[in-house]
């Protein structure tokens, strides 16, 4: 066999970071060994998408729920209720976390600033009624966080549009 490929799945994030090398050895009876080299660029956007201008009073309620913590990650779930008084065809939310999301459903994450999140809607679940509530669920890097400590620096604000 004279050459053959590799695929790498690559997972995406919207984190700004340096860009990522990684290297590849290939090997086999009778032959030196070969070194590649890769380079994974970071093409994440640095300015997020401007979120519209927050609602005034306590127009939604945000709750997270452990699901399952294994000291270095743990599993979340959240529920956002609209409590604008009026329904709505689409929602965002802003929040910060004390770790880095790896892992996201029922969601999108539209920026990250920082510890600052954008998370909207997904195609299927952006309708909501005034009082209706929607859960997504994520991963994040680190375990030890309680629910109520996640809620106490989450800072959240939620968009209807």
């Amino acid at each position: 066999e004279s050459s053959k490929t590799v695929a790498v799945t690559l997972l995406p994030d919207l984190l700004a970071e340096a860009d990522e090398t990684f290297s590849l050895e290939l090997s086999g009876a009778g032959l030196d060994p070969v070194v590649a080299q890769a380079t994974i660029l970071d093409d994440d956007a640095t300015d997020p998408a401007p979120l519209p201008p927050p609602p005034t009073g306590d127009d939604f309620d945000l709750d997270f729920t452990l699901v399952n913590d294994w000291n270095s990650g743990a599993q979340w779930s959240a529920t956002l209720t609209n409590l604008s008084g009026e329904d709505s065809d689409g929602w965002a939310l802003a929040f910060d976390l004390p770790f880095e999301i790896l892992d996201i459903w029922s969601a999108e994450i539209a920026s990250v600033t920082g510890n600052r999140y954008q998370v909207d809607e997904a195609a299927w679940n952006g309708a909501l009624a005034d009082g209706a509530s929607v859960t997504f669920g994520f991963v994040g890097n680190a375990g030890g966080v309680t629910a109520a400590e996640l809620e106490q620096e989450a800072d959240a604000e939620a968009f209807f549009t």
